[in-house]
C-alpha cells in the first residue's frame, strides 16, 4: 500500500532548518506570499488604500497663480508632485530649477534648492496640495485622553500628519508649534500666524513615540553612526540684558548674539545668566521685538533683580533658531493645531508641538562620567514612562557650547516622580521645596518644575549607566520591570523604590542581544525582538530563540545601509501574528522589500514580498457607505460581513511605504495602488522609484524529491 499523505490540517509553516525531504508533510521549505493559519495554507492577504501623506500649501489667486517657498530644503529629485483640483503638476527629474509636467493648460516651476514653487494659469481660488513622496517613518497611536479611542499620527522624514478616523480618512499636516490663546498668561498675545516646524531625519530614522501625561512625546532617534549634524538644542547666546522690571510680572530686554528670528507670542526658557537674579530656569514669552537681536520677555510669576554681567542662553520652545533649523530635538504634542480640514485649514487651536530640552542640573555636574558642566537633554533613541517617571534611553546631551552634543549609548535619564515638564515661572529658589512653580506651556491640568530632571540633587531626576559599553537598542515592559536590550545581551531594569537610586540593571542573558530597535513586540510572556543571532523572546527569567524552524533566516537580512534601523514590526491581535519588515540580503534596493510573518498561535513562519517602511495601527470611527465601497466596487468586495476587521474601532494593521502611501491590511487578496512610476525612458525601460510589488504564491511541498 502507498504511504498515506495527510492533506490537512496543516499545522506548520516555513521550515528551513532541515533538508526538504526530511521535514514533516505539513511544513514547507519555501513559503512565499502564503502562510499557515489555523490548520490551513492561505494566500497572502491584500491591502486597501487608506490615503497618502499630503500638505496644504495655500490657494491659488483669482488668476490661478500661486507662489510659495517649501521647507525644509533641498527637495529630492523627481519625487514631489502637486494637485490643484484636477490639475496635476509633477517633478520630472533633471537639473533644478525644473519645469513641472502637467495635465492642464497651466504651468509650474520648482527650485529644489530654495524650495520656491511657482504655479501659473491653474484653477482659480483652489487649494494647492503637496505630495512630498517621502518615506513614511512612523504610524503612531495618539492617546491624549485615556477615556477616548486612540487616534493615529503619521510621520515622514520631514513632517507630522494627522489621519482622520472617519471616511475618507484624510491625512493632513500638523507640523506647527503650540500657540496658546491670547490672555492665557498675563500680558501674553498669541501669534497671529502659527510657526511651522519640521524634522530632519534620514530615510532610516524611525519615529519613537509614547503617550504620557496629556502629550505624545516624540523622537526621531539618532543618526547611526552618531554625528552632530541633525540633533541638538534650539538656542541662542545672550550678549546683554537690560530694562529689567522686577515684577511679578517681571520683564527683561534681552540682546542676542545673532538674528534670533523670534516673534511676539514665542515662548522661551532662560538659563546660565550671571548677574541678574531670579531669571535662570524661568520660562517666559516674547512681548516685544526690537530688531533682529533684541526682544522683551515677560515672566509672569518671577521677581528679578541685579544687573547683567555675562553669559546666558535663550532656549527656543515654540520656534527654532534661524541658523540651526536642520537640528532636531525632543518634542511633545498636545493636540491638533488646526480645525481638521485638509483643504482649508484654520489654525485656531491652542495646541501643537513644543521643543523639549530640560536642564540636567542646577550647577555644573558630571552626567554619565562626562566632564562637569551644565548639560541639557536634547534627544534619545527611546522614551518610555515607568513608575510615574519618564525615561529616556540612549540619550543625547549637550552644553551651550557649539558642537557639544554627546550620545550616551548605555545610559538612561529619568524625570522626577511626578511631572515630566520643566517650563514654569516662579519666585524663590529653584531647589526649594516651598517654591511654588506656576506651569507655563504645558498640557491642560499638568504641572511643571524646572528641577524635574536635576541629577545633582536627591529627590528629583537622575541617570543610571548600565556600564556595559554597548548601546541600548530595545525596551519593552514585562510584568513589573522593563526588558532593556543591548547589542549582545539582555537586561532588566527594575524599580528599587529608593529615590537616591530608583532603578537598577540586572543581567538576563549575555548571549542574545537586540540589533533592531523597532523590532521589539511586547507579549505577555516576554518581549520579542530581532538580534544578530536570532529572533528572540526575553523575560525576567531568561531569553531564548523563537525561530528554530528558520534558524538561518535571521542571517539573510541585509544590515548594510542601516538595515538594522529599517526593520520594524507590528502585532496583529485579530489574526494572532507579528509582521517584521526588512531588507533581504543581496537586495539592490534601499528600503525593505520583504516581510517575515510569525504566527505566534501556531508557532509558524512565512515570507511576503512587499514594501513597507513602517507599520502601525488604525481604528476606523465610520464605516462604508453606498457611495464609499470598501473595494473598487461592491461586487469586487470579498470580505465577509462578520469579519472582525470590518468592525468599527477595531484595531487594524496599517503600513506606510517609501512614497508616502498608507495602506491597510485586509482579509481580501486585492492589492491597492501603492507605488507610482517615476519615469519612462525609451520604448521599453520603465523606471520606478523602488521595488514594484507583484504577488506570487510559492509553495513547495515537503514530499517533493530532491
Amino acid at each position: 500500500m502507498g504511504e498515506k499523505i495527510v492533506v490537512g490540517p496543516i499545522n506548520r509553516g516555513l521550515k528551513t532548518d532541515r533538508l526538504p525531504f526530511v521535514i514533516n508533510n505539513d511544513s514547507f521549505p519555501t513559503l512565499i506570499n502564503a502562510y499557515q493559519w489555523r490548520g490551513r495554507v492561505k494566500r497572502k492577504r491584500g491591502t486597501s488604500f487608506l490615503n497618502r501623506l499630503t500638505r496644504f500649501l495655500g490657494k491659488t489667486d483669482g488668476s490661478g497663480n500661486f507662489t510659495v517657498t517649501i521647507s525644509p530644503t533641498p527637495i529630492a529629485t523627481g519625487i514631489a508632485s502637486f494637485t490643484i483640483g484636477t490639475d496635476i503638476f509633477t517633478d520630472p527629474g533633471g537639473a533644478s530649477p525644473v519645469t513641472l509636467i502637467t495635465n492642464s493648460a497651466g504651468s509650474g516651476t520648482l527650485n529644489r534648492t530654495t524650495g520656491v514653487l511657482t504655479i501659473t494659469g491653474s484653477q482659480i481660488n483652489t487649494a494647492v496640495i503637496y505630495y512630498p513622496s517621502l518615506p513614511v517613518m512612523g504610524l503612531e497611536d495618539l492617546l491624549l485622553n485615556t477615556t477616548a479611542f486612540a487616534g493615529t499620527l503619521a510621520f515622514d522624514t520631514d513632517y507630522a500628519y494627522n489621519i482622520t478616523p472617519t471616511s475618507p480618512f484624510s491625512i493632513y499636516d500638523i507640523s506647527f508649534y503650540k500657540n496658546p490663546s491670547s490672555g492665557t498668561y498675563s500680558g501674553y498675545v498669541a501669534k497671529s500666524t502659527p510657526t511651522p516646524t519640521s524634522w530632519n531625519g534620514q530615510n532610516y530614522q524611525q519615529f519613537w513615540t509614547t503617550n504620557y501625561q496629556g502629550a505624545l512625546w516624540a523622537t526621531n532617534g539618532i543618526n547611526i553612526p552618531f554625528s552632530q549634524t541633525n540633533v541638538g538644542m534650539q538656542f541662542i547666546i545672550i550678549s546683554n540684558i537690560s530694562g529689567i522690571v522686577a515684577g511679578p510680572p517681571a520683564n527683561a530686554t534681552i540682546t542676542t548674539s545673532g538674528n534670533h528670528g523670534l516673534v511676539i507670542g514665542d515662548f522661551v526658557f532662560i538659563n546660565e545668566v550671571n548677574g541678574v537674579t531670579g531669571i535662570n530656569f524661568q520660562t517666559g514669552y516674547v512681548t516685544s521685538v526690537s530688531g533682529p537681536t533684541q526682544i522683551t520677555v515677560t515672566f509672569p510669576n518671577a521677581t528679578l533683580g541685579g544687573a547683567y554681567t555675562s553669559g546666558g542662553i535663550v532656549q527656543y520652545l515654540t520656534s527654532r533658531n534661524p541658523a540651526t533649523t536642520t537640528i532636531d530635538c525632543l518634542r511633545w504634542y498636545d493636540g491638533d493645531p488646526t480645525n481638521g480640514s485638509p483643504t482649508n485649514p484654520i489654525y485656531n487651536q491652542p495646541n501643537g508641538w513644543v521643543n523639549f530640552c530640560p536642564p540636567l542640573s542646577q550647577a555644573s555636574f558630571s552626567v554619565s562620567s562626562l566632564p562637569p558642566a551644565k548639560y541639557y537633554l536634547v534627544s534619545a533613541r527611546m522614551v518610555v514612562p515607568f513608575k510615574d517617571r519618564l525615561l529616556f534611553l540612549g540619550p543625547v546631551v549637550q552644553t551651550s557650547a557649539a558642537g557639544s552634543q554627546v550620545y550616551l549609548p548605555d545610559t538612561v535619564i529619568y524625570s522626577q516622580n511626578g511631572t515630566p515638564y520643566y517650563t514654569a515661572s516662579f519666585t524663590g529658589a529653584v531647589n526649594s521645596s516651598v517654591t511654588l512653580f506656576n506651569p507655563i506651556l504645558v498640557p491642560n491640568n499638568q504641572s511643571g518644575a524646572p528641577n524635574a530632571y536635576f541629577c545633582d540633587q536627591t529627590g528629583f531626576g537622575g541617570f543610571i549607566e548600565a556600564g556595559l559599553q554597548q548601546p541600548i537598542t530595545s525596551v519593552g515592559a514585562n510584568e513589573d520591570a522593563l526588558i532593556v536590550g543591548f547589542g549582545r545581551l539582555q537586561t532588566q531594569l527594575v524599580y528599587s523604590g529608593n529615590d537616591v537610586v530608583p532603578f537598577n540593571f540586572y543581567l538576563v542573558n549575555s548571549e542574545l542581544g537586540t540589533d533592531s530597535t523597532f523590532s521589539a513586540v511586547i507579549m505577555d510572556n516576554g518581549v520579542i525582538s530581532r538580534g544578530s543571532r536570532g529572533f528572540i523572546i526575553t523575560n525576567q527569567r531568561g531569553c531564548e530563540r523563537i525561530d528554530l524552524d528558520i534558524l538561518d533566516q535571521v542571517f539573510e537580512i541585509n544590515i548594510t545601509n542601516n538595515g538594522n534601523e529599517r526593520m520594524t514590526s507590528q502585532r496583529d491581535f485579530l489574526n494572532e501574528w507579528i509582521y517584521f519588515t526588512y531588507l533581504s540580503d543581496g537586495s539592490a534596493y534601499t528600503f525593505p522589500n520583504q516581510t517575515l510573518l510569525f504566527n505566534y498561535r501556531d508557532n509558524s513562519w512565512a515570507i511576503f514580498n512587499e514594501c513597507f517602511t513602517t507599520y502601525g495601527s488604525f481604528r476606523r470611527a465610520s464605516g462604508f457607505t453606498w457611495n464609499n465601497p470598501p473595494a473598487p466596487s461592491w461586487n469586487t468586495w470579498n470580505t465577509p460581513w462578520n469579519a472582525g476587521s470590518t468592525n468599527l474601532l477595531q484595531r487594524e494593521v496599517i503600513g506606510g511605504n517609501q512614497q508616502g502611501f498608507v495602506l491597510a491590511r485586509t482579509s481580501e487578496t486585492n492589492e491597492a495602488t501603492s507605488l507610482y512610476i517615476q519615469n519612462i525612458s525609451g520604448t521599453a525601460v520603465v523606471t520606478i522609484q523602488a521595488l514594484t510589488t507583484v504577488w506570487i504564491m510559492v509553495i513547495i511541498f515537503s514530499s517533493q524529491v530532491y
